[in-house]
């Protein structure tokens, strides 16, 4: 909450934090910043770990006062910054844990590769006309690029560690 003494991540030992559940950023990283920082698990370091299943609720919650803390994606934090400020307003970030490899869009295999192409090309322009910034603007994003799979290693990386130490 915004008006916590806390400071760090290290602030937070024995409080009641929350996190997305499957996620890089509630779970994940966290995970790896506690066993790195720490020495610690999700479960050795807080009194308690709840999971919300969602970003949205988590920082809601903490606007709330019902955790003492939450994990959460910062591209989230931002649009929720624009599309809830009386929310954000309340709340603070302590710390900020990366930078990742965002998200990838992603389509069944199966998909037909004449219909895989035409959605690539139609996100990797859609910057590029009105129509698509406008779609853009909603979404929060500037564009889309092309990235190569080794933008996720820090990730996969990072799972490793965090699930080889469990």
């Amino acid at each position: 909450p915004s008006g916590s003494p806390t400071r760090s991540l290290a602030d937070l030992k024995d409080t009641i934090f929350a996190g997305s559940y499957i996620s890089d950023t509630g779970r994940l990283a966290l995970s790896y910043s506690l066993l790195k920082e720490e020495g610690a698990t999700l479960e050795t370091f807080f009194h308690r770990y709840t999971y919300t299943y969602s970003d949205e609720k988590s920082i809601r919650a903490i606007a709330e006062f019902l955790f003492d803390g939450a994990a959460v994606n910062g591209l989230i934090y931002e649009d929720m910054v624009r599309t809830e400020p009386d929310t954000t307003r309340r709340t603070r970030i302590i710390e900020l844990l990366g930078p990742y490899g965002i998200s990838p869009v992603v389509v069944p295999p199966f998909l037909d590769g004449e219909i895989k192409e035409k959605i690539r090309n139609t996100l990797l322009s859609a910057d590029q006309d009105e129509k698509g910034r406008e779609a853009l603007q909603v979404l929060g994003v500037d564009r889309f690029v092309l990235i190569g799979d080794n933008a996720y290693d820090s990730l996969r990386e990072m799972a490793k560690k965090v699930w080889w130490a469990q």
